[in-house]
C-alpha cells in the first residue's frame, strides 16, 4: 500500500499538493484511475487501524473525504467518528458533525450521533455529554436497545425497552455503529453514563419519530459494507447493489457513470467482465508476440495488426536465430579489430588469469534463450540420454565384447 501511494504521489502534479494544502483538491470518482487511488488509501487506512495508529488513520480518512466531500464515495463519514474518538480528536468530531458541510449526509450520519456524547466525555464536559446522549436515545431507541444487548446490560430502561428498527436502513446503520464503537462504550465510565441517561430519558411514540428510508442505502453505503467484508452486514444490503456484473476487488462497485481516459478502459467495461473481452481490452499487453512486434523493428510486419494468428512460433524462432547470428558476426568482427589494435595484451591477461571482457549478450539472444532456450536444452538432454548406454543393461563377464569398445 505504501509503494502504491508513493507512486500515485509521484504521478500527481505539483499543483495538486498546493490545492490539497488549501482544501481545494478534488478527484472525479467516475474516472477508473482515480478510484484506484481511493482504494489504495482505504486499504492503507485499514492497515493503520490494525496497527493501532488511529491518528494517522484519521488523517487519511480526512484526506479521502476532502477529495470529494459532496459525494463521499467511500463513506468516510461513517468511519471518522470512531477514529476521532480513538485518536482523542474529540473536538474535531464535534466540529465536523456540527458543520454545514454535511448537507444531505445529516440524515445518514444521525445513527453516528451517539459518538458525540463520548467525545464530550473525553473533553470532560459531563453536562454536554448527557445532553447529546439524551437526544440520541430519544431519537434512536432501537440502536440503544441493541447496544444494551451487546453490552450484556440487564433490565433495559422503559425509554428503549422493546424498541426495534423499522426499516432495513435503520437496522444496517445500527449494526455498523455497534460494531465500530461497542468497545468504546464497554468502559465503567461510559456504561454508567449510558445507564443514567437512559433511565432519565422519555419513551416517545414510534409514530412521532421519522423513519429512515431504505433509499438512503445507496451504492456508496453498499461499497462501504462490501469493503468492510463482514458477512452479517453484507446480508443487510440489497442484493442488487452488491451483485453487479462489473464488480471486482480492484474496482469495488464502480459507479454507473464512468469517464474514460483510454479506449482500453472503455472496452473493459463494455464486456462486463467477459474474460476474453478483458484480454482484448488491454491490446498487446496480454499478447507477448504482439508486444515483441512493437518492440523489435522488422518482426512480423507483414502480418495484419489486428489478425488473430499474427506471427507464428517458427517465424519468431527464425527471426531470432537470424538476429543472433547477425549480431554475433558483428561482435566477432569488433573483437578481431580490438585484438589487432592491442596486440598480445589479451593473451597476457589470459595467462595471468585476468578476466577478458566479452561482448554483452544481445537483446535478441536473450529473447531467444527466454523463448526457446529451455526447449533446446531439454531436447539436447534427451538426445544425450539416448546416446549414453544404460549401465544396468551390461552383465558381468561381457566386458570384452566388441560393442563395449
Amino acid at each position: 500500500m505504501e509503494r502504491a501511494l508513493f507512486n500515485f504521489g509521484r504521478a500527481a502534479q505539483s499543483l495538486f499538493a498546493t490545492k490539497l494544502s488549501q482544501g481545494k483538491a478534488r478527484l472525479e470518482f467516475e474516472r477508473p484511475e482515480n478510484r484506484e487511488f481511493w482504494l489504495a488509501g482505504y486499504q492503507y487506512i485499514k492497515s493503520l487501524i490494525m496497527k493501532g495508529t488511529y491518528r494517522t488513520a484519521l488523517e487519511w480518512a480526512k484526506f479521502l473525504l476532502a477529495l470529494d466531500p459532496e459525494n463521499d464515495p467511500y463513506c468516510m463519514l461513517l468511519m471518522i467518528h470512531h477514529l476521532a474518538l480513538r485518536a482523542y480528536e474529540s473536538q474535531y468530531l464535534l466540529d465536523i458533525y456540527g458543520s454545514r458541510m454535511l448537507g444531505d449526509w445529516s440524515t445518514l450520519i444521525a445513527h453516528m450521533s451517539p459518538s458525540l456524547a463520548l467525545a464530550a466525555m473525553q473533553l470532560r464536559e459531563p453536562v454536554r455529554a448527557r445532553s447529546f446522549l439524551k437526544q440520541s436515545i430519544e431519537r434512536l431507541p432501537w440502536l440503544f436497545c441493541r447496544l444494551f444487548q451487546e453490552l450484556n446490560l440487564d433490565n433495559p430502561p422503559p425509554s428503549i425497552w422493546g424498541a426495534e428498527s423499522r426499516t432495513d436502513a435503520e437496522n444496517l446503520l445500527s449494526e455498523i455503529y455497534i460494531r465500530q464503537t461497542k468497545d468504546l462504550w464497554n468502559t465503567p465510565e461510559a456504561t454508567a453514563l449510558l445507564m443514567e441517561v437512559a433511565h432519565a430519558s422519555n419513551k416517545l411514540d414510534y409514530g412521532d419519530l421519522p423513519k429512515l428510508d431504505n433509499k438512503i442505502i445507496n451504492l456508496n453505503v453498499a461499497r462501504f459494507v462490501y469493503l468492510d467484508n463482514t458477512p452479517a452486514l453484507m446480508a443487510l444490503v440489497p442484493s442488487q447493489l452488491l451483485h453487479r456484473s462489473n464488480n471486482s476487488d480492484s474496482d469495488p462497485l464502480p459507479p454507473d457513470r464512468n469517464i474514460f481516459s483510454w479506449d482500453s478502459q472503455r472496452m473493459l467495461f463494455a464486456h462486463n467482465g467477459n474474460s476474453r473481452g478483458m484480454d482484448r481490452a488491454f491490446g498487446d499487453h496480454f499478447d507477448p508476440i504482439a508486444a515483441l512486434r512493437a518492440l523489435i523493428p522488422g518482426l512480423g510486419n507483414n502480418h495484419a495488426e489486428d489478425g488473430e494468428q499474427g506471427i507464428t512460433d517458427n517465424e519468431l524462432r527464425e527471426f531470432l536465430e537470424t538476429e543472433v547470428n547477425r549480431q554475433g558476426a558483428t561482435a566477432a568482427a569488433t573483437n578481431s579489430g580490438d585484438e589487432s589494435e592491442y596486440g598480445d595484451d589479451d593473451d597476457e591477461d589470459e595467462e595471468e588469469g585476468e578476466a577478458v571482457d566479452q561482448p554483452r549478450a544481445s537483446g535478441a539472444r536473450r529473447l531467444y534463450e527466454l523463448f526457446f532456450g529451455s526447449r533446446s536444452r531439454g531436447q539436447a538432454e534427451d538426445a544425450q540420454d539416448e546416446a549414453e548406454p544404460d549401465p544396468d543393461s551390461h552383465e558381468h563377464g561381457h566386458e570384452n565384447e566388441p560393442g563395449d569398445h
